[in-house]
């Protein structure tokens, strides 16, 4: 589409750009609340799955674990209102609510299978459902806190991105063009969500404040990235990082 001219008589004509289709944010946080219900939906037949094939059954000790806490995720779902415009307060701290009992279930967990036996296969179905509502938590954290920019400043250093980032720079010395916006180093937000997933099932067996050794680690970031169709890559530094922010439990924080 064209971009739209204003036309006043005896005056200039002045070119209206057209703006960049954004959906608002209650939109995405829809689709979210509805990815957690479908999740959740899995994680039931899953789970219920492995209870009519296992010739021991879940545990008793975590069907009492995990009945109230999944009841708490779904009383979230339900209560949860999507509304337009700014996020509340309130709907801030019941994802802030959320995350708690997330890692609230996720230290009990891990204290009880020092002392049940959990085998394998159900250890998986917990790591996922684990995953599921951390992939929830951040990925509205990142929707909340996102903000739209154009020509953003260029991180990759690379002389051609430099180049065209000058280019525009020049336009708007000229009076065209869009204002800059210095933009925060980008999150690799997959990275982090693969880290978690494979820290859990990790800790799950060798015990709590283990770590995958960094070979291992970048041998099972292949398989996963493959997986989930993304090119997902670790240094050493960043790996240290991401061990730094699990022990802090900053590992879901925007910034």
């Amino acid at each position: 589409m064209q971009p739209r001219r204003r036309h006043k008589v005896g005056q200039p004509t002045v070119v209206i750009s057209k703006r960049p289709h954004l959906l608002p944010n209650k939109k995405y946080i829809g689709a979210l609340l509805g990815s957690l219900y479908m999740d959740m939906a899995v994680f039931k037949k899953t789970i219920e799955a492995f209870d009519r094939r296992s010739s021991a059954g879940v545990p008793i000790a975590l069907q009492d674990l995990l009945t109230p806490y999944c009841q708490s995720v779904f009383d979230f779902a339900d209560s949860y209102k999507v509304q337009p415009g700014r996020v509340s307060r309130n709907a801030r701290h019941s994802v802030e609510s959320l995350h708690k009992a997330l890692m609230q279930f996720d230290a009990d967990y891990s204290e009880l299978s020092k002392v049940v036996h959990i085998p394998m296969g159900l250890n998986l179905i917990i790591c996922d459902l684990i995953s599921a509502v951390n992939h929830f938590v951040c990925q509205y954290w990142m929707t909340v806190s996102s903000i739209a920019v154009t020509t953003p400043v260029p991180l990759s250093g690379k002389k051609q991105d430099w180049d065209s980032f000058l280019q525009a720079e020049r336009k708007i010395l000229r009076g065209q063009g869009h204002l800059k916006v210095l933009p925060n180093r980008p999150i690799n937000w997959a990275l982090r969500e693969c880290f978690y997933e494979l820290t859990c099932k990790h800790q799950a067996i060798h015990g709590d404040d283990t770590f995958m050794k960094l070979e291992a680690f970048k041998e099972a970031l292949k398989i996963w990235g493959k997986q989930n169709g993304v090119n997902l890559q670790c240094s050493e530094r960043t790996y240290r990082d991401l061990r730094t922010r699990w022990k802090l439990g900053t590992l879901d924080n925007v910034v």
